[in-house]
């Protein structure tokens, strides 16, 4: 018995040593398969796993990425190369360098049974692309193409990477194998990007170009889903505007909607809930403007249901950023309702003496009359929109003063 124990305990000694067991890594049970946009990189050696990290063989996916080879043994080096980037990662240090710049990995590089394995999320990143995870079928996919990316974020619901993407690197609508990225993700039961996809303006009246579904024929008929088929009606029956020549993306909800069905239109938890000064109930939630500038959001209600939406940037002194949001949204009403008053309609707390000096000291320079007489609080820049149910006024104002401004941009939707 004893040297059947001492014989069990030297095998379990050996594999430890050999590096088959390890307490660091371990081997993926199910094959991981990696593809870089739709072609899969070969791997001679199946991917580990380093608490939680995925590391993998380094010259296959260097090489697959365009990147030259080059291994320091002295120095215990592995780094790649192209025009404009350069990777070097060192042998069992958590620090890499991209261009130079020091950046910590998640796991280091190592090698195992002479394979140098590199994290395959930090290279892939490093190289520009846009990794995602699909635990489901254990694949790692690298998007170079952001129109890949975004269906593949859709599909696994990754709402971060959908806020990368669009507007800036990809069309909302964007079609692959014949469905936008609403449709996959009302087919892979994704709520949380149904919902973000909708906030930014996707389409639900497209159709898939070989079957001719709508994202809500799939939801109610090929993949039934209760809760998306709600937010999709919700989004297609919005009143707001029926007329115009597309969504109005700040404004997708029905007047008259409960506080329960509001929240279940949103992904993120309330700012805040309160009562208003003629107490009715707000929610408010945090806002990001298309131009990047932070702000809040808050529906109010009162007892026929939500009757107000009021969107407002944080306050700043930095006029251009703030200005940039005024004159993006008045574009954007002008285009959809085609009734605004515009910028010309400026609100002036001044005789006309001082307009006139105004105008003769700036001329034709818009901006620059805007800036110092909204600053000196002598303007305020107001555009009212409407349509069949809805009033629609768009403010920019100075709540501070001259040496100390607070510029701020608000936007009400009221009920009629």
């Amino acid at each position: 018995m004893k040297k059947l124990k001492f014989l069990f305990l030297t095998f379990i000694f050996a594999l430890v040593f050999t590096g088959l067991i390890s307490n660091n890594y371990v081997f993926a049970q199910n094959s991981i398969r990696v593809f870089m946009d739709k072609d899969e990189v070969k791997f001679e050696v199946q991917p580990i796993i380093e608490n939680g990290t995925t590391l993998v063989q380094f010259r296959p996916i260097f090489e697959k990425l365009g990147l030259s080879v080059g291994w320091d043994g002295i120095k215990n080096v592995v780094s790649g190369e192209k025009t404009g980037l350069k990777i070097q990662l060192t042998i069992g240090d958590n620090i890499a360098y991209i261009n130079g710049k020091e950046l910590q990995l998640d796991a280091a590089p190592k090698i195992i049974e002479g394979n140098t394995f590199v994290p395959l999320r930090f290279v892939g990143e490093a190289s520009g692309g846009n990794v995602l995870w699909d635990g489901r079928y254990n694949l790692v996919n690298i998007y170079f193409d952001p129109a890949l990316a975004l269906h593949k974020a859709a599909g696994i619901n990754d709402i971060q990477l959908i806020e990368k993407l669009v507007p800036t690197k990809a069309d909302v609508n964007v079609k692959n194998a014949g469905f936008t990225p609403l449709m996959t993700a009302v087919w892979s039961g994704s709520t949380d990007s149904v919902k973000k996809l909708l906030e930014k303006g996707a389409d639900v009246s497209l159709k898939s170009e070989k079957e001719g579904w709508t994202a809500l024929d799939i939801a109610t008929n090929v993949k039934p889903n209760n809760e998306i088929i709600n937010i999709l009606e919700n989004y297609r029956n919005n009143p707001i505007n029926p007329n115009t020549k597309s969504n109005d993306k700040l404004f997708t909800l029905s007047w008259g909607m409960s506080e329960a069905e509001v929240k279940a239109t949103r992904i993120e938890k309330p700012l805040s809930e309160r009562k208003d000064n003629k107490g009715n109930n707000q929610i408010v939630y945090d806002h990001t403007f298309e131009t990047g500038e932070k702000g809040k959001v808050g529906y109010t209600f009162d007892a026929t249901g939500l009757f107000e939406c009021i969107y407002s940037t944080d306050s700043t002194s930095e006029f251009d950023d703030v200005f940039g949001v005024y004159t993006g949204l008045d574009m954007d009403l002008s285009y959809l309702y085609n009734n605004g008053n515009g910028p010309d309609d400026f609100k002036w707390k001044v005789d006309n003496i001082k307009i006139s000096a105004y105008k003769k000291v700036y001329g034709n320079d818009f901006a620059g009359m805007a800036e110092m007489a909204i600053r000196s609080n002598d303007l305020s820049l107001i555009a009212e929109f409407k349509n069949n149910s809805s009033t629609i006024k768009l403010s920019m104002f100075n709540s501070g003063s001259f040496s100390k401004p607070d510029y701020i941009v608000g936007l009400i939707y009221t009920k009629k």
